[in-house]
């Protein structure tokens, strides 16, 4: 059997002489620290060449296996090289990096190991083989040669009474060569059991059908993720796997990739051949296979992370879901992205665990990671997109240490966060004032009013955040800072800001308010806007606010509607 390996240069890079890395061990480093550089590829096709020695070429695949775990075309090229080279590793040496190399389902990988059992074990030891192989990848779809080779082995090996056991179970999995297995078993069951052939073959009959169609199905969306010409008879299905997280795929976007891979995941989740009601052991295997193939593709991605975690919560298993997660926060945290979705999922998980110290810890880096990045970006998208993750995290980190150790606490953080007030939202002295009403202490609206009015120096200018500190004094009803609030910023909005400023403060008036203060809200009003729609509520208006209603000028209306009419306080 011929094990191919493809490792994709992009289009720019030449066979020959295209590139100039320069110093391997300084080229090696650089990419060491930078996962999404496209220098990998460069480095592992000079791997290949004939100017570089071996040991450099395996500590460049090593490089790379521990950059790019469970990726399948660096773990077979890494095997290949090694095997090729006889005196590197003894012979157990070479079987423990095999098995070792097991972790990753990869058909291929499966099948190298064998050969290197076949020519060092006994046949034994080879049928052992087979099978603890098939547990693990036997459910694959490109896994049938290797349920060929085993068939054949079995009925030389253990007769044919054995092999009615393994042909039953393998029309059950949707793979290539499906029909062909079928046939194997309609020749076999009227050969040996013509009496009950019929019978048994009606009763496997629904089975083999879902497996077509449901392999069918599974083509589907191999096509979507990976739309490279069909392979042949004994290439993999799966060439996904042999493409580094870095490499763009064909003219896809990441994007779309994501979404086609989680409506592949979702389906996969399904369960579509009901392995749930038959070995739920080997649904568990099945899906932590692809969802293994899922994070070595999109490593880069968060969301498939994150998937993963909640698929493996959803089976019971709380420890592989805190791997996924801390695997994919190692993935997710360089210099060209920080996921805030990982940590914090990270940081609940750890939470739960009663791990403070460590969920700490964990928020601490990633304020000092996002911080770091939000200070060294120049394009403004990018630099607002950190500020929120930068916001949401002080957020979180403010409630996490509200939880554990109180208000003293998480105020700590608060004053750690106006530290970086220029470039954090205005949602975090929300939340400082929010945490501080949740108190029993007496003060506690003195401690929110600190909030806000610290949020003032930076946020002033900013209607939003004016509104909700606004919305809070009516709220607690604390109608002196409600007014020297309001007349503090109405001089300072115009159009639409004031209208909302002023649609708040006169709702607030009507429902609170003596008559004169009433009247007084109404004439500062008229003498602004000289309209009816004050974008109020009619049935919010005491009876001399209709009157006034009544009173103004159609003419004033029609300015107010086309926006003409600046709406700032009366000069």
């Amino acid at each position: 059997m011929s094990l191919s390996i493809e490792i994709r240069l992009p289009p720019q890079v030449s066979q020959t002489n295209s590139y100039a890395l320069g110093n391997v061990d300084e080229s090696l480093q650089r990419a060491r620290l930078n996962p999404r550089d496209e220098l990998w590829q460069h480095l592992l096709h000079l791997t290949e060449s004939d100017g570089i020695t071996t040991a450099k070429s395996l500590e460049i695949y090593e490089a790379a296996i521990e950059c790019f775990p469970n990726t399948p075309s660096l773990q077979l090229a890494y095997l290949k090289k090694i095997m090729s080279k006889n005196s590197l590793k003894t012979e157990q040496q070479l079987e423990d990096l095999l098995k070792l190399s097991l972790k990753t389902p990869s058909v291929e990988i499966c099948a190298l190991y064998i050969s290197f059992i076949r020519n060092q074990r006994s046949v034994v030891t080879l049928m052992e083989t087979y099978k603890s192989v098939l547990d693990l990848v036997g459910h694959e779809a490109d896994s049938w040669f290797l349920w060929d080779q085993y068939i054949r082995l079995t009925e030389e090996i253990r007769g044919h009474i054995a092999l009615r056991e393994v042909l039953h179970e393998v029309v059950k999995i949707p793979m290539m060569n499906l029909p062909d297995f079928w046939e194997l078993l309609e020749a076999y069951e009227h050969k040996y059991h013509e009496s009950t052939a019929e019978e048994t073959l009606a009763g496997l009959l629904p089975l083999y059908a879902k497996a077509l169609r449901v392999h069918a199905e599974y083509l589907r969306h191999m096509r979507l993720l990976d739309p490279s010409p069909t392979p042949g008879p004994r290439q993999t299905t799966d060439k996904i796997n042999s493409i580094l997280p870095a490499s763009p795929l064909s003219s896809v976007s990441v994007g779309q990739l994501m979404r086609r891979w989680e409506a592949y995941l979702r389906w996969e989740e399904s369960d579509p051949l009901s392995l749930r009601e038959r070995s739920m052991a080997t649904y568990i295997n099945r899906l932590r296979n692809v969802y293994v193939k899922a994070v070595v593709r999109l490593r880069f991605c968060p969301e498939v992370w994150y998937m993963a975690y909640k698929w493996w919560l959803s089976v019971g298993d709380a420890d592989e879901g805190l791997l996924q997660l801390k695997m994919g926060v190692k993935a997710n945290n360089d210099r060209e992205a920080v996921s805030l979705l990982l940590n914090a999922a990270l940081a609940d998980a750890l939470e739960l665990r009663d791990e403070q110290d460590q969920a700490r810890s964990l928020y601490q880096q990633l304020l000092s990671q996002l911080r770091t990045a939000l200070f060294s970006r120049r394009d403004l998208v990018s630099i607002g997109d950190i500020a929120k993750d930068f916001g949401l995290a002080y957020i979180m980190r403010m409630r996490f240490e509200m939880r554990n150790k109180g208000l003293t606490a998480a105020w700590s953080v608060f004053h750690e966060a106006m530290e970086d007030a220029p470039v954090i939202p205005w949602l975090v002295f929300e939340e400082a004032a929010k945490i501080a009403c949740s108190c029993t202490i007496r003060d506690r609206n003195d401690l929110a009013f600190i909030a806000f009015e610290a949020g003032m120096a930076h946020f002033a200018s900013d209607i939003d955040y004016v509104i909700c500190y606004l919305d809070w004094l009516i709220s607690i009803d604390d109608r002196k800072r409600a007014q020297c609030l309001f007349e503090s910023v109405i001089d300072t909005f115009s159009g639409e800001d004031a209208a909302q400023l002023w649609d708040r403060w006169s709702r607030y008036m009507y429902r609170t308010g003596d008559l004169d203060s009433i009247q007084e809200v109404e004439k500062r009003m008229a003498r602004i806007y000289g309209l009816a729609d004050l974008r109020l509520s009619l049935s919010l208006f005491s009876s001399a606010s209709l009157t006034f209603t009544r009173n103004v000028t159609r003419k004033g209306r029609q300015a107010y509607a086309k926006g003409n009419t600046s709406l700032g306080a009366p000069r």
